[in-house]
Parts: structure tokens; sequence; C-alpha cells
């Protein structure tokens, strides 16, 4: 088996401009990091730019990345700082639960607080990352958006509905996400809890079940679930008898807090 390639020998393959990761060859492709490899070269007045050019353009194909560094850097010696391994885990950390690239999760790391990162992993290990999902078609997207607006916890005393979850779009990936998931995004406090995971794993399967999205992994949701009398869903002919509420609106800075750290009672009022 061949051994990892780990990211010191990429930096020096650069620097030295060696080519070594050859075409065709999956495997070093893999081995690839760009945001530690960056991070290495980010030290220097000499390769700052070249790096900030690879940051703003991440979602480049790892070979194309390394490439452009290699015939973009002068090859000379340079020594330079490391991350420490628990800040390395914690960028993987935050990019798997919440589907972030390099750079959004390091952003997403300068707000997060380590007691924030605990309960990241203490929700992974229960297998609480966001839904990812599929299509059968990109216009699916507004049809399921649209759905979800009818979905969710309702007031009957003055006819509201609040939604509850969001199909989220990141760097090519579908997510089915709970609306406090996305404040936990912006880095916003928020009280997501298990019953909050239960009716977004519950709706994910309903939109499973009607055939509007495929659960790239079904088992995540089987298990933690509410009765489907915690959730109001209305038909699209009810909709413009109701008043339908986001508390948060993906695209917007203007997101609706009130109710943020208020526990759903998953009943009818």
């Amino acid at each position: 088996m061949k051994n990892k390639v780990g990211p010191f020998e990429f930096i020096k393959s650069i620097n030295e401009h060696k080519n070594i990761m050859k075409d065709g060859d999956p495997m070093t492709e893999k081995d690839y990091i760009p945001f530690l490899i960056n991070r290495g070269l980010s030290f220097f007045q000499d390769t700052v730019i070249q790096v900030n050019e690879m940051n703003r353009l991440h979602f480049l194909d790892n070979k194309l990345q390394f490439d452009y560094l290699l015939n973009n850097i002068r090859p000379r010696k340079r020594w330079s700082k490391w991350l420490k391994p628990d800040k390395i885990d914690n960028l993987e950390i935050v990019k798997t639960y919440f589907g972030f690239g390099n750079e959004k999760a390091k952003e997403a790391l300068e707000v997060l607080t380590s007691e924030n990162i605990e309960v990241i992993k203490s929700k992974l290990a229960e297998g609480g990352e966001m839904v990812e999902c599929t299509l059968a078609e990109p216009d699916d997207f507004l049809k399921i958006r649209e759905t979800l607006t009818r979905i969710g916890v309702a007031s009957r005393k003055d006819k509201t509905l609040f939604q509850s979850c969001h199909i989220l779009h990141k760097q090519g990936r579908y997510y089915i996400v709970h609306f406090k998931e996305l404040f936990a995004l912006d880095g916003k406090p928020t009280n997501y809890s298990e019953n909050d995971q239960a009716r977004r794993n519950t709706i994910a399967n309903l939109l499973a079940e009607w055939g509007l999205i495929k659960l790239v992994t079904p088992d995540q949701t089987a298990t933690n679930v509410v009765p489907l009398n915690q959730l109001k869903i209305l038909a699209y002919k009810e909709k413009d008898e109701w008043a339908l509420t986001a508390k948060y609106n993906i695209g917007s800075k203007k997101v609706n807090y009130e109710h943020n750290n208020e526990e759903e009672s998953g009943k009818e009022e």
C-alpha cells in the first residue's frame, strides 16, 4: 500500500519545484489538503499572493491548486510555523458537521468557542451532522424549498406556521437543516436540541417518502424522529389562509432571532 503524502512533503516539493503529484495519481491528489498547504506557505511575502489566489479559488481540484503553486512560486528554502494538531482536527470537524469548504470552516473557527466545538463533536458522535440529500433534477430545489415553507409548528389562534427546516445548497451538495443549525452556521448562539434534530429527521424522511429527495445516509434519520402530530403540514391550497413565518432567511442578513432560543413545543397552540 502506498504511504500517505503529508502536508510537509507537498510544501517541500513546491519550495523545491519538484512535482510529486503526477497525472493519473488519485491517491496523492486525495492526500493534498489545500488549507494546510496554503497555511504553511502564507507566512512569506513572496508566496502570499499565490496563496491568496488559491484561497479565492478554493473550489478548484487539488491537482490544479498544486500545479498552480508549483509553477508560480519561486524555488527556495522556506521555514514556517505550523498549525497545532488540535486546530487541524477542529477544522475537519467543522467541515464535516456543517458541510463547509476550507475557507468557510476557517471563518467559523474564528467565532466558535471550545464549548461549541465540544458540542459539535458530541453531535457527530451521535450521528447529528446535517442531513445530506440528492435531487433527481436541479429544478427540484425550488419545489423542495417551497414545500418546506408549509411544514413546521403552528399557532392556530392566529393561523401562523413557523417553518422548521430549510434546504441548504453548499458547494454542489444539498442538506436538509433545522433553522437552529443555520444560526449555528452563522456563529450565533443557539439551543439546538435533540427534539429539534428529531423534527428535522422526520421532515427529511417525509421529503424522501414523497420522492422529492434521496437521502445520502438513510440510517442517519431512521431512529430519532417525532410523531407526525408534532408537525403541521399545510396543503398547497391552504397556504394563502396562513401566515408562513421563517425564523431564518437564507441569503438575507435580516433574520428573526426572536424565537431562536425558545424550544419548539411540537404542539399546535
